[in-house]
């Protein structure tokens, strides 16, 4: 409950440097792991931060109103977001956490089930392109394209499955 209010306050701040002072203070009171939380979400909040801030950089250089302030307002919010989460998912017991609802526990099993099981799918699949030596080749728009392709197609699948589980255990989905 406390981390959604924090994440709520967060995402009101608008000024870059309060909000960098945050990342730093939690920084500072996440202890031992605060170098490999920092990574995690450094590395998850990447992908967002350089595809809206690149676009944005390009839409406001074409209309001549690009601003600094936004674009660090907008890095140091995500930043600060995930690294509050993973902060989070660090610090407790995900199963205790939920062990006060059946559902919850049942929704919480289900989830890192299908997370495991995409996982050793995706191990499975990288060891298959290093036995067949496709990691050293440059890899075509086609293969990817299917790759992820197969990668979706097995989460709905897995997501269809669950939801039927669900349904038969009655939780109502």
């Amino acid at each position: 409950m406390l981390l959604c209010v924090f994440l709520t306050l967060v995402s009101f701040l608008t000024n870059w440097q309060i909000l960098s002072a945050i990342l730093v203070a939690i920084f500072i009171f996440t202890g031992k792991k605060r170098f490999k939380i920092l990574k995690f979400s450094f590395l998850a909040t990447s992908f967002f931060t350089l595809t809206v801030l690149i676009s944005y950089a390009l839409y406001s250089y074409f209309l001549a109103t690009f601003s600094l302030n936004y674009f660090l307002h907008t890095f140091f919010r995500t930043l600060t977001m995930s690294y509050a989460v993973f902060w989070f998912i660090a610090s407790c017991n995900l199963y205790k956490a939920f062990s006060f609802s059946k559902d919850f526990s049942f929704l919480l099993a289900l989830t890192m089930s299908k997370i495991l099981r995409l996982q050793k799918l995706y191990f499975e699949f990288l060891e298959v392109l290093k036995a067949r030596g496709a990691l050293n080749n440059r890899l075509s728009y086609e293969f990817l394209g299917s790759t992820i392709t197969m990668f979706l197609t097995k989460a709905l699948h897995d997501g269809i499955e669950n939801a039927e589980a669900m349904k038969m255990r009655g939780l109502d989905v």
